[in-house]
Order: structure tokens, then C-alpha cells, then sequence
């Protein structure tokens, strides 16, 4: 569950996380996510790189990696959760625009990045089994992507591993778009605990007039119990080739 944000903290939260980082039992999580074009006809998009409406995985596969770029061979770091719902971390060299299989058994994936010493050449994608066309799979396969400019995913969702209960106090969310200085976005928050659906927790709207970048803190951090499915979608932005990103972080506890 998580708890109902009931406005915008004019004060400092509590010391909460400087608290917590003497705890051992905790992990810090900083996730962050960007859509880079979303247009006014477009309907909902998920707020990750590849863009559209995120799928998660419904039940343990093998995942797969290539690039659009024959001649990417780097090394990639991957983090997820393994069938048991448990943090797994693997590494794998690119094989260009041939299908690679990533180590390990994925129930959710959280996050990837060049862990090489050479920049990616081309789009990289991470995918359920499938055949890829020049290194592209099929758009419904995709987990996750990595663009040129980034280096590794972006992705404004994560999911609470079965060990640890997560907390999170602020949310920073920003609104672009080059040819239009008053581009608006409706944004909301979905959770999905074990074996619900996904419901809105909270929704903000952002406005590229002024600043275009909001921070959204809590009095009271929310609680997120394991297995929870944590996501942010665009329902709506007043100008085509609008970009948002959000940036969240998370903080686990492996004994609440």
C-alpha cells in the first residue's frame, strides 16, 4: 500500500533519510525516467525511453540484449529481480545486432547501463525472447532501452523487491518542449501491490510557463509494501513533441 499525499510541503521534511543512513539494514534507490516525445493525440505513455505504455513481466523469463548498431560489443551491467523476486545484478558484452542472452532468470527489470569503456554506437534494447530485425525486436517484447545520449535505461518505474519494504519522500518532475514555451503534462502515480491492479496515488500537472521543473515533497514518507509495482504515466500534454522526466527515489528496508 502507500500512503495518500495531501499537498505540496512548504517545510523541510523530517530528518527521515538522514536518520536512515546510519540504519544498515537499508538501501538507497535513485531511479529517473524520460520520455523524450509524447504528442497531444498520442493517448497515456509510461514515462520510460522506449516510450509508449510499459508491459511488465507477468512471469519469469530469460532476457535477451542487442543493439541497432552492428558494431556494439561493450559491457553491460543489468539490475532487476530474479524469479524470486529478489535484487539480482548480471553482466553481458553486446553482440551487436545479434541476440544476446542475459544471465539469470527476470521477473522485473530495473535498470542497465554501459559499463565499458566505449560509448554505444547505437540504440540498445532489452527484451523478452524474440527474433530482433537488424537488432530491433518487437516493440511488445521490450523491457527496457538504452539511447546514445544517456548511456543506460531511463525508466520512472521500479518494483519493491520480496525482502525489503520501500519508502519515498519527493518526487521531481520536469516539462519540455523546444518549439512551445507553454506545454502543459497531467502525470500520475500508479501502484500495484501483489496480485492488484494499478491505481492512481497521486497526479500533478506540470507547466513549461515559469519553471518548468517541479519538487513534490511529503510530510509523512509513503510506504510501499514488497512486490510493489511503482510507475508514472503522462495522461495527457497540450503540445506535440513534449518531453518529461521524473526522478524518485527510494529508500529499502530490509527489517521494517
Amino acid at each position: 500500500m502507500a500512503e495518500f499525499y495531501s499537498g505540496k510541503a512548504t517545510q523541510p521534511k523530517s530528518d527521515f533519510l538522514l536518520d536512515a543512513m546510519g540504519n544498515t539494514n537499508l538501501t538507497f534507490i535513485n531511479k529517473f525516467g524520460y520520455n523524450g516525445d509524447i504528442d497531444a493525440g498520442s493517448g497515456p505513455e509510461d514515462v520510460w525511453s522506449f516510450g509508449g505504455l510499459y508491459t511488465f513481466i507477468s512471469s519469469p523469463v530469460p532476457l535477451f540484449i542487442s543493439s541497432d548498431n552492428n558494431a556494439d560489443n561493450q559491457e553491460i551491467t543489468v539490475f532487476g529481480l530474479d524469479e524470486n523476486w529478489l535484487p539480482q545484478t548480471q553482466v553481458v558484452n553486446l553482440t551487436g545486432q545479434t541476440k544476446a542472452p542475459i544471465p539469470g532468470t527476470w521477473i522485473r527489470m530495473h535498470r542497465a547501463f554501459n559499463s565499458d569503456s566505449t560509448s554505444f554506437a547505437g540504440r540498445i534494447y532489452i527484451y523478452e525472447d524474440t527474433t530482433p530485425v537488424l537488432g530491433v525486436p518487437t516493440a511488445s517484447f521490450v523491457r527496457a532501452s538504452i539511447e546514445t545520449d544517456a548511456q543506460q535505461t531511463q525508466m520512472a518505474l521500479y518494483t519493491i523487491p520480496a525482502n525489503k519494504t520501500g519508502y519515498s519522500d519527493a518526487i521531481i518532475a520536469n516539462v519540455y518542449n523546444a518549439g512551445n514555451s507553454d506545454s502543459s503534462a497531467l502525470i500520475q502515480m500508479l501502484i500495484r501491490t501483489e496480485g492488484g491492479v494499478f491505481r492512481d496515488i497521486f497526479r500533478f500537472a506540470l507547466n513549461s510557463t515559469g519553471s518548468s521543473t517541479n519538487s513534490y515533497e511529503y510530510k509523512f514518507p509513503l510506504k510501499f509494501l514488497p512486490k510493489t509495482d511503482i510507475l508514472f504515466r503522462v495522461l495527457e500534454v497540450n503540445n506535440n513533441d513534449t518531453a518529461v522526466s521524473i526522478n524518485f527515489q527510494i529508500v529499502e528496508d530490509s527489517n521494517p
